[in-house]
């Protein structure tokens, strides 16, 4: 009794907490005579090899908490009693594993008996969709990122873009948790802020239905990633892998000619893993590291170099370039010190660092001007768990990350390889200069979290904690000016001047020699300047996010039900302007920001004798508003925000086999930092809408999700599963467009946007028996929203579009999505697997040739289908030699089996990418029509070896 109350107290406590993404799972279960049925009492039950267990109660129940994914060995042992060992046993994050035990009075000392634990096809606690990927299943698909992963899954849909799309929300509303510490790049969203290779996972759990309270800062889904810990076994896995892009002939005439030089060694791979003990049963680590080179396969061609001026003048080598080269590295380690029975100390570390490039199809002649972009990310997590009593733990953790990005032709601005960049594109291709855009960014990110887990009562699971996080973010992009420099020359004097009769390089084509020119007007001629003004945006800002959660899972015989309410806070630490029509605080606009209307005596309230006071005139005498005072009154702080999220979910048996199951929930999410922040000293260009604005009085976006569903196992290798969902999105960041006095106008970001997606879903899943494993899985979605872009505002005001009063499919909405999955084989013998996709195209708008005159409304036609297969072969080799066992294998992937070509975009006046309509129905030039990043990548074959012991 004692306990229980110092149990409910310490809960008390901590209700100003939150518990944050899970990261372990639970077991539990029941103990009786075989014979009798009655309890055993006092029943040991310990996870073998660890030093996790409990001990069952009076009624011979028992639980054992704060158990890491994946599989264990489970004993049963009483005194008198048969030990009874469970071997297959499986743990997931946030869920629990039932296993029973029915032991039997032993005939002699020390007899076992050793079970196969079979696991349930269904899931009976699980109260929302989620799919749940074990390392195993990681290894055996044809996979190379933990975005790959989430592509095979319902629900997840890539976009034309390239990003991931849950139940057809925008990709900014998923949040990434790695160990439990969010990691979603804060600055843009929609992507992970660092990287992890695939061998370095435990448990990736992708979670696209209604989520429990203790997800937080996510509308769509939710990618939660547990990392793999060391044991008191060596283990490692060594692999290289190779190859490159095989298409046939029909297809490579849409890319350039250079896709058709295979080399062996355009794409490599090198994964290495080893873990491990240091300390037996005390301190292991797991330490894993990828090296990823990819030269690419979209190709331009220097026909010019960037100090060529026209397109007659080229002066490039015609040698074909890479431009979409993408290398990397990371690396990942994670220490597990055992400092008592009842505490551990976790340490992860993981490592980015990549360089890459983006094609860019208007300066693909002219490759050297295009920049390079640049990543590093580093990630320290260290948490502390401690097991109070049997039925209680808690967690204490600190996250600290650092992400850093670059763009930039050379880090150095006044760097030969920046050039004068006034040429016009014209209808085609740029004919030289550079890409002078700059930008550098950096989000760090520190977070404090504490939760408490406690099963009170036998049928309470009660979750609780806090977390708050504290984000440094700083971003500046901004424009080179360079000024044409001298043309060069043999200076045969010496005399530090051209002369005339002196060998120079006629870069202008005049005859001319032509001296260095002042063409950004600093007064010095061939130099280099930065832009100031409204194309310069520098902001550096600490906003604070602060969320707390109390969450109640009831498991009873008959129902499971998750009940739980959620707290978020948000500070911006930012400003708002008072007065959105003259926003510029160093130009004003408006008269009274700008004079003091006091009359020709410079006096207020004077009523001049010349009638000159409060006459709207600027007239000799009066005073000018300095900067000083306007900054008194120009911004008001934006106000801190907070929102209250209730979830409810229950599931129930239907049958000895099935289960039904419902959920509801309100979620929110702060925007990306970037729609809060860029332009924050509110320059705006000149002209209709050059300007998008930051606004940091932004609330967060709602949805409100509905789900419910039914599953019932068919056979004991088969399950279905049948659902039905809807989100309906509410406060979406869209854009307002404010009219200046000067006729000058901006776009602001603001919540205005609004959304709705159903949805019905159909799955049929044989897991692995009989050598063979597959599923099937239909989803018909349609995703309709007023945007799908927060930008789209300001392009159809630009264009005089009309802004839609009703909702369109969404650019990545795709009504019907077909995947296929299959594995047959051997494990550890050979093994072959292959995913399908068989999808909608994705909608786009018809236009007429002249690629403005909108003939049809928004969104209202559809590309051709999109059909994948990616295929995995495996073969290994068991080595032995003496106690030790090796496993050498080799094995080949196929992505895109079918070499089929996929359309990411679309001619609007074709509606196809292979082919369009000039302007005004004219022919285009070949070149320019060839759009090779319109696609999705032709089919690749990777050869590949593995050691592992």
């Amino acid at each position: 009794m004692h306990k229980k109350l110092i149990r409910i107290l310490f809960l008390i406590i901590a209700l100003a907490g939150y518990l944050f993404s899970g990261t372990t799972g639970k077991i539990a279960g029941r103990v009786v005579d075989k014979n009798t049925g009655e309890p055993l009492s006092g029943c040991n039950i310990i996870i073998k090899g660890t030093q996790m267990g409990g001990a069952t109660d009076i009624d011979g129940y028992y639980v054992i908490l704060n158990i890491p994914p994946g599989v264990y060995t489970l004993q049963a042992i009483y005194v008198g009693y048969v030990t009874q060992e469970i071997q297959n046993v499986t743990v997931k994050v946030d869920l629990t594993t039932k296993i029973n035990f029915k032991l039997s009075e032993a005939s002699f000392e020390g007899e076992e008996i050793i079970v196969i634990a079979e696991r349930p096809l269904i899931q009976q606690d699980a109260t929302a969709t989620a799919s749940v990927v074990g390392a195993k299943e990681i290894e055996m698909a044809p996979i190379e990122s933990f975005e790959q992963i989430a592509q095979t899954k319902a629900g997840v849909n890539v976009g034309p873009e390239g990003s991931l799309h849950f139940r057809g929300g925008r990709s900014s509303e998923v949040a990434y948790i790695i160990d439990g510490i969010t990691v979603t790049d804060a600055i843009h969203g929609g992507t992970s802020a660092i990287d992890i290779s695939t061998n370095a996972i435990q448990e990736l759990s992708l979670i696209t239905g209604s989520f429990s309270a203790e997800y937080g800062q996510a509308m769509s889904g939710i990618v939660n990633i547990v990392t793999k810990e060391g044991g008191n076994n060596f283990s490692g896995n060594l692999s290289f892998q190779t190859g490159d892009i095989v298409t046939s002939s029909s297809n490579s005439k849409y890319f350039l000619s250079e896709i058709n030089n295979i080399d062996p060694f355009n794409t490599s791979e090198i994964e290495a893993s080893l873990s491990g003990p240091i300390l037996r049963n005390r301190l292991s680590f797991n330490v894993s590291a990828r090296y990823f080179d990819d030269k690419g396969y979209l190709y331009g061609q220097r026909i010019h170099t960037p100090t060529d001026i026209a397109d007659s003048i080229q002066t490039g080598d015609g040698a074909f370039v890479s431009l979409n080269s993408n290398k990397k590295y990371n690396i990942q380690n994670k220490l597990k010190w055992k400092v008592t029975n009842s505490i551990n100390f976790y340490l992860t570390t993981i490592y980015e660092n990549r360089k890459y490039q983006e094609y860019n199809h208007t300066r693909s002649k002219v490759p050297d001007g295009i920049p390079w972009q640049y990543k590093t990310a580093l990630q320290f997590i260290g948490k502390i768990t401690h097991q109070f009593s049997k039925f209680a733990y808690y967690s204490v953790a600190l996250g600290y990350l650092d992400k850093d990005y670059k763009r930039y032709l050379d880090k150095d601005i006044y760097s030969l390889k920046y050039v004068w960049n006034g040429y016009s594109a014209g209808q085609y291709f740029y004919p030289g200069g550079t890409d002078n855009f700059r930008q550098f960014s950096n989000q760090k990110q520190y977070t404090i979290k504490f939760d408490l887990t406690s099963q009170l009562f036998k049928n309470h699971e009660i979750k609780t904690g806090v977390e708050l996080k504290r984000l440094s973010l700083f971003n500046h992009s901004y424009y080179l000016s360079v000024d044409r420099r001298a043309e060069p020359f043999v200076d045969s004097n010496n005399n530090g001047v051209w002369d005339v009769g002196e060998p120079f390089t006629d870069i202008d084509r005049n005859g001319n020699w032509n001296d260095a020119r002042d063409d950004n007007g600093d007064g010095i001629p061939g130099n280099t300047i930065i832009l100031e003004g409204y194309t310069n945006d520098k902001w550096n800002r600490k906003p604070t996010e602060f969320a707390f959660y109390i969450q109640d899972k009831m498991e009873f015989k008959d129902m499971v039900v998750n009940l739980g309410i959620r707290f978020d806070y948000f500070d911006p630490n930012g400003r708002v302007l008072r007065d959105p029509t003259d926003p510029d605080i160093t130009n004003p606009i408006k008269n009274e920001n700008i004079w003091k209307d006091y009359g020709t005596d410079g006096i207020p309230n004077t009523n001049d004798p010349d009638g000159t006071e409060n006459n709207g005139i600027k007239d000799p005498g009066e005073p000018e508003v300095t900067l000083a005072e306007r900054q008194t009154y120009w911004y008001k702080k934006a106000d801190p925000t907070y929102q209250i999220s209730p979830r409810i979910a229950f599931a129930f048996p239907i049958s000895s086999n099935g289960k039904l199951f419902f959920s509801y929930g309100h979620f929110f999410q702060l925007p990306p930092y970037t729609y809060l922040y860029q332009d924050y000293e509110n320059k705006v260009k000149p002209g209709l809408i050059q300007t998008s604005m930051g606004n940091p009085g932004l609330k967060p976006q709602k949805t409100i999700s509905y789900e419910i569903g039914v599953e019932q196992q068919i056979t004991r290798d088969m399950v279905a599963f049948f659902k039905i969902y809807q989100r309906d999105m509410r406060n979406i960041i869209g854009q307002d467009i404010v009219i200046l006095p000067n006729t000058d106008a901006y776009g602001i970001f603001v919540n205005r946007d609004y959304g709705r997606v159903r949805g019905i879903n159909f799955s049929l899943e044989k897991r692995f028996t009989s050598f063979f494993s597959a599923s099937i899985d239909y989803t018909y979605q349609i995703a309709e929203g007023n945007e799908s872009n927060p930008t789209q505002r300001v392009r159809n005001y630009r264009l005089k579009i009309e802004n839609l009063k009703k909702i369109v499919p969404l650019d990545w909405d795709q009504p019907h999505t077909l995947r296929l999955n299959g594995s047959i084989g051997q494990p550890n013998n050979w093994m072959i697997s292959m995913i399908g996709r068989i999808e909608s195209g994705y909608p786009y708008t018809p236009q007429g040739a002249n690629e403005i005159v909108r003939i049809a409304e928004e969104n209202s036609a559809r590309k051709i289908p999109i059909i994948n297969f990616d295929l995995y072969a495996k073969k290994s080799f068991a080595i032995n030699m003496g106690n030790n066992s090796f496993i050498f294998s080799v094995y080949g992937k196929i992505y895109n089996l079918f070499d089929r070509l996929n359309e990411k975009y679309v001619w609007d006046a074709t509606g196809r990418a292979t082919y369009g309509l000039g302007l005004y129905g004219g022919e285009f030039d070949p070149d320019w029509q060839r759009r090779p990043h319109w696609f999705y990548k032709p089919r690749q074959i990777f050869l590949g070896i593995e050691y592992s012991f």
